[in-house]
């Protein structure tokens, strides 16, 4: 019961990895009758719920090590069942068929090793499938559900009175996206004025010097889009912003400055080359909300990165 709850902490976040902890030993109850309703059920809906919670907060919110993130969960966890394992002995007058802290701990020494081992492995391969800065590779999910929030764009931009020819030239830019023959595309006026493939948010630095006059107004279409990407959208005064992958600080900075925002599929943050923390373009802008301070901070940290090889 462990294990998932772990992941779906480190993966999907605090929420979820609470949710968890608190259904998965439900679950486990009712099918296999273990736990035991009473006491272990509300001592593992406090444990797992602590471990699925702060492993996410510390991962996602706090952006800790993954073991660091595994570990200090952990610790509360077996906290949380050190003070419920107390409060139900009193409420039992000093009697209870449960295992003491440190009994469980010896116990299930096994399976923390176990735990240890594999969760960081797992969290890793998956990240690294979802998001691959440096050659910016996205492993797209190509399931009914993209689909469908494709189509319920397209909706959305009819609904909106948009005319047949932006939607035309809309199609095409996502299919020239999704087939990997270009990264970011431009539409103005119902036509596609400008498409470029290239690395990170190097074809939006690039056209935002060279041809600023093809953002203003137009819609933009992108692989990814985390905040960096974002500050030449709103910068360059770009009316629409559509990505495959949006990351959730890029999606709410782009509506926070009145930009119109569809996307495939929304992640927390927008991964480094490894995949074993943030990118460090978006840790640039992180704090900043000054779209022109942001650029400037963003071409600093480009330099260093190509002069660091």
């Amino acid at each position: 019961m462990h294990m998932p709850v772990f992941l779906m902490g480190l993966i999907c976040g605090p929420m979820f990895g609470l949710l968890g902890g608190i259904l998965i030993p439900v679950m486990s109850c009712i099918l296999t009758g273990m736990p035991a309703v009473y006491p272990m059920l509300p001592i593992m809906v406090g444990e797992l719920g602590m471990y699925g919670s702060v492993s996410g907060i510390l991962h996602h919110k706090f952006r800790q090590d993954l073991y660091v993130s595994l570990i200090g969960s952990m610790i509360c966890g077996k906290g949380v069942y050190a003070v419920l394992f107390q409060i139900l002995l009193l409420l039992n007058h000093g009697e209870l068929k449960a295992l003491s802290v440190s009994a469980a701990f010896i116990t299930g020494l096994p399976g923390i090793i176990i735990q240890l081992l594999c969760i960081p492995l797992i969290v890793r391969a998956v990240e690294h499938s979802l998001v691959e800065i440096g050659g910016i590779r996205m492993a797209i999910d190509k399931t009914d559900d993209f689909r469908e929030s494709v189509e319920m764009g397209h909706k959305e931009e009819k609904k909106a009175g948009k005319e047949e020819g932006e939607t035309a030239a809309m199609r095409e830019a996502l299919s020239l996206i999704h087939s990997g023959s270009a990264t970011c595309v431009l539409i103005q006026d119902g036509k596609i004025v400008h498409q470029a493939s290239g690395k990170g948010i190097q074809p939006l630095v690039d056209v935002y010097d060279e041809k600023t006059d093809l953002l203003k107004d137009a819609i933009a279409v992108d692989k990814i889009i985390g905040k960096a990407a974002a500050m030449f959208l709103v910068l360059g005064e770009v009316k629409q912003a559509y990505a495959e992958v949006i990351s959730a600080s890029g999606k709410q900075y782009l509506e926070k400055n009145h930009v119109s925002v569809t996307y495939g599929r929304c992640v927390e943050i927008i991964s480094n080359r490894t995949g074993s923390g943030i990118c460090p373009l978006e840790e640039t802008v992180m704090e900043i909300e000054n779209p022109a301070e942001g650029i400037l901070k963003l071409k600093e940290t480009i330099k260093k990165m190509r002069n660091a090889g």
